[in-house]
């Protein structure tokens, strides 16, 4: 392959290999780097054909970089191997159906990849005495099969790791300051990274230890790029759960608003029907009387806590826990709860009754469609606590980020919502869970003073 190769292409053989297979690796990282992304149609076939181009292109670039006049060596040379990383990212580009931003991310990491991987492999070589511009192998300088088994294994080894740890990676949150931070951490990496290879490659003859200061330098500025791509991923996503939480909050402040404006309806016609009953009493039948009776009370189902945001979610939930045979018992003490804002109560308690209501509703056995709320003052604070069976065989350890429900992208919101109200205020959530019963428990110490810790929502 070799002689073929340098009987086309002569003296720019050397720069070509090294060019094609610079570009290649980079390619590779960072396609393993985007294996999670959305590809376009027919995905392998446009592979196949941008490894194909972006080969040949390596030959005119390889004659450019091999006829440089000395005065401009390196920043021709900058030039040219700016040229590959820029064919690899255009792989991704053609390839793959994602925004800029998000290719600009997936391309880095792979250029940190791959830096790191090769560098390493190059930094062992010279570590071993051996120079790797004259030879991939340790052991002999035609490179035995136990030379390029080593080689290859190695190399199949980074890459496997590659895709273990980028193949399940989460999405950026793409907003304007994520794009700009994700093109700055772009420029600046391929910039340095290339402008490292090149210059090393004109002084790295006149001196080894400067050739393994700059390999380590560029195999730890590899690891750094990954863990600010790491970073600006859990940024990210922390980001996106809060625009989330966010929007879930405004939803509920106005579905609290109706539920309140309802209920107070309710009330009123309840009472109404009360005073109709008196007299009417004398010209119904015991029958008809008790089946009014027992309609009205369905509705009228006022649970009193000293909290008129807790009193409206209660009675949301008993009339629906009423219709679904659910019975729903509650001792609180509303008083305690002033701290919390009208949009933070309802989200509270909304999701925790919500999630009581969707597990015991499963149960086949009615006898143990029941919900506990609790809300005392502890010797820490104020314990807020929801307890209701669940179907056997569902009992198992889980943390409170994690939800049973089929459709997690949306319910698992509610617990994360549950979660970062009780930490706003320093207080914890825990969910303890057996073969039989479920139980949420949410600590929140005593604010110093209520009024002044009370917000509204984020």
């Amino acid at each position: 392959m070799f002689e073929i190769v340098w009987n086309l292409l002569g003296k720019y053989t050397y720069e070509f290999f090294l060019l094609s297979s610079n570009f290649l690796q980079t390619a590779l990282c960072a396609v393993l780097c985007s294996w999670s992304r959305k590809r376009r149609p027919l995905f392998a076939l446009r592979l196949t054909l941008c490894a194909i181009t972006g080969i040949l292109l390596c030959i005119p670039v390889a004659m450019l970089n091999t006829s440089v006049p000395p005065l401009i060596e390196i920043p021709v040379r900058v030039l040219c191997y700016l040229l590959v990383s820029g064919m690899a990212f255009g792989l991704l580009a053609i390839c793959y159906e994602e925004r800029p931003a998000e290719l600009l991310f997936c391309w880095c990491s792979g250029v940190a990849y791959q830096q790191i991987s090769t560098r390493f492999y190059q930094l062992v070589q010279n570590l071993c005495g051996i120079n790797d511009k004259t030879s991939l192998g340790f052991f002999s300088a035609n490179l035995s099969w136990i030379d390029w088994l080593i080689y290859f294994a190695y190399y199949a080894a980074v890459y496997f790791l590659c895709f273990l740890i980028f193949r399940k990676r989460d999405r950026l949150e793409l907003d304007r300051e994520t794009a700009i931070n994700v093109a700055t951490m772009s420029a600046i990496t391929v910039l340095l990274v290339n402008g490292l290879v090149c210059v090393a490659r004109v002084y790295e003859e006149e001196s080894m230890a400067l050739n393994i200061i700059l390999k380590i330098f560029c195999i730890l500025f590899g690891v750094i790029i990954l863990f600010v791509c790491a970073g600006m991923l859990s940024q990210s996503k922390t980001r996106r759960d809060m625009n989330v939480i966010k929007y879930m909050w405004k939803q509920e402040q106005l579905q609290f608003e109706h539920a309140k404006a309802n209920i107070d309806v309710i009330n009123a016609k309840c009472h109404d029907l009360k005073h109709m009953f008196a007299r009417l009493e004398n010209k119904l039948n015991r029958t008809e009387i008790e089946e009014l009776k027992e309609a009205v009370e369905f509705y009228d189902r006022n649970i009193k806590t000293d909290n008129e945001i807790l009193d409206v979610i209660l009675c949301e939930k008993s009339m629906v826990c009423a219709r679904d045979d659910i019975r729903l018992t509650c001792l609180a003490d509303g008083k305690l709860l002033s701290f919390l804002s009208p949009a933070q109560t309802y989200s509270l308690f909304g999701n925790m009754l919500d999630n009581a209501i969707e597990a015991v509703r499963r149960l086949e056995d009615k006898e143990k469609r029941i919900i506990s709320l609790t809300v005392r003052e502890s010797e820490n604070g104020i314990e807020i606590e929801s307890v209701n069976y669940c179907s056997e065989g569902q009992g198992k350890k889980r943390s409170p980020q994690e939800t049973s429900k089929p459709d997690r992208n949306k319910h698992g919101y509610g617990i994360k919502n549950m979660k970062y109200i009780a930490e706003q205020y320093g207080g914890t959530l825990s969910i303890m869970e057996d073969s039989r019963t479920f139980t949420l428990h949410i600590d929140l110490p005593t604010p110093i003073d209520p009024a002044a810790d009370k917000t509204e929502g984020i």
